[in-house]
């Protein structure tokens, strides 16, 4: 597996072999292609979506996300959005800020400059002010969303309000319910909300959900992280009830939460319809199905030909990762390394400003041999080697030879150079990623 100039990962293969796994693709695009299979697809359209998140950065976040699992969440809509949908973030505590306008996730810049607002994410605020957070991110919907897209704020918060007045926070939280909600619902925009453990204030999150049309969730470890992005996703693609989209000028119908009850049966005179466009579905799925499992046994076939070590023209093998590690990746924010995105590909890698170093930083604040970066026991480690200037991790100081256990979406500061550490745990293994 290598990096190529547009730093995209692929698998090294003979022409032959590419010339097939050519072919096999061109049947699979070409069935999608074809009239009879466009024709049995389903009717519903799938719409962009822009998503601002709206992030709990005071100190009782600490205790209900102690995991960090929000940044987690945020990291998996950066690498499973699609080309068409935009993000934004506002971080709030005493009061809200706007660390990032949507941005499009198409670029490596607007990539770049929203793992850099996750650096704010720091739960070290003193208060709390959701409800003008919420406000905020409504402003930006407005002003900045797109007729047309499905909008939704994803609001990650413990649900406590504390804005050191007890009054003013009874104030705030009818505002948030009633007010804010009401102009959600007017502006087609539903609030995601998303809590860490048992002890958030869950009656608020759930209420907002309720009121806009959308859901809530609690997610207690890593492993859920996946499936509520994908729940959420799934809900944005379909435009809220009575919502007149600029791609059709229809009225959509209502999206499924958690909350609401069953749809009524279909009618008795839809079933064979449905029926016969269920059966289409079905024949073309397994097509597909087919014609894949026939490029996976070729691409294994072709590997077991070609010689581990070299090919007939005698080029050696890239560098393969270690069997079980995921891909991984140090984005480089201000392109110091001159490369937008490093492939951490080995089990250890070494960091410093000398060139046999895995990752040379060409500063003279970092060391000649600076950290490392470690796969163990199935996770990540961060490890300074006792550098002069230091190696901080999410904006901590980290002790030398005390590793660090990295999540994806951490910051990593070594000396004055930032970079970003990203697992890309929602891409099957061998599939080409796009990261530039």
């Amino acid at each position: 597996m290598r990096l190529d100039g547009r730093g995209t990962f692929s698998y090294g293969f003979s022409m032959k072999g590419r010339i097939l796994i050519s072919g096999l693709l061109f049947l699979v695009l070409a069935w999608r292609m074809d009239p009879a299979a466009v024709r049995a697809a389903p009717e519903e359209e799938s719409w962009p979506a822009d998503i601002v998140f709206v992030l709990d950065n005071s100190g009782s976040m600490k205790k209900n996300d102690p995991e960090c699992l929000a940044r987690e969440v945020i990291t998996s809509f950066l690498i499973g959005v699609g080309p068409a949908d935009r993000l934004g973030m506002v971080v709030f505590d005493r009061s809200p800020s706007l660390v990032q306008p949507l941005v499009g996730m198409t670029d490596h810049d607007g990539r770049v400059r929203f793992l850099e607002s996750l650096g704010k994410i720091r739960y070290d605020g003193r208060w709390s002010d959701s409800p003008a957070a919420v406000e905020r991110a409504i402003y930006e919907l407005r002003m900045r969303g797109r007729k047309g897209a499905a909008k939704a704020l994803v609001f990650l918060s413990d649900g406590i309000v504390d804005t050191g007045d007890r009054a003013r926070d009874r104030e705030r939280v009818r505002w948030l319910r009633e007010d804010l909600t009401g102009d959600c619902r007017r502006a087609g925009i539903r609030i995601m909300g998303i809590t860490f453990n048992d002890r958030a204030d869950f009656s608020v999150i759930e209420t907002l959900a309720l009121k806009t049309d959308g859901e809530y969730f609690r997610v207690h470890d890593f492993s859920g992280v996946e499936a509520v992005f994908g729940r959420i996703m799934r809900a944005l693609r379909v435009p809220p009830a009575g919502l007149e989209t600029a791609l059709t000028g229809k009225t959509v119908p209502p999206v499924e939460t958690v909350s609401q009850a069953p749809p009524p049966s279909e009618p008795p005179s839809a079933a064979p319809a449905r029926a016969g466009r269920g059966m289409l579905l079905f024949q073309g799925f397994l097509a597909t199905v087919v014609i894949l499992m026939a490029v996976i046994v070729i691409l294994m076939h072709l590997k077991r030909k070609e010689a581990p070590g070299a090919d007939k023209a005698g080029k050696p093998e890239p560098r393969r990762r270690p069997d079980g590690m995921p891909q991984a990746l140090l984005v480089d924010v201000k392109n110091v390394t001159s490369r937008k995105t490093l492939i951490l590909d080995k089990k250890t890698i070494t960091i410093g400003r000398g060139s046999n170093n895995d990752v040379a930083i060409p500063g003279d604040t970092v060391s000649g041999f600076h950290a490392i970066i470690e796969y163990r026991e199935d996770a990540f480690y961060l490890e300074d080697q006792r550098s002069t200037n230091k190696t901080y991790l999410n904006g901590e100081e980290i002790g030398p030879y005390s590793p660090r256990r990295l999540k994806s979406g951490d910051e990593i500061i070594f000396a004055d150079y930032r970079f970003i550490f990203l697992i890309a745990y929602q891409t099957p293994a061998g599939e080409t990623i796009r990261v530039g």
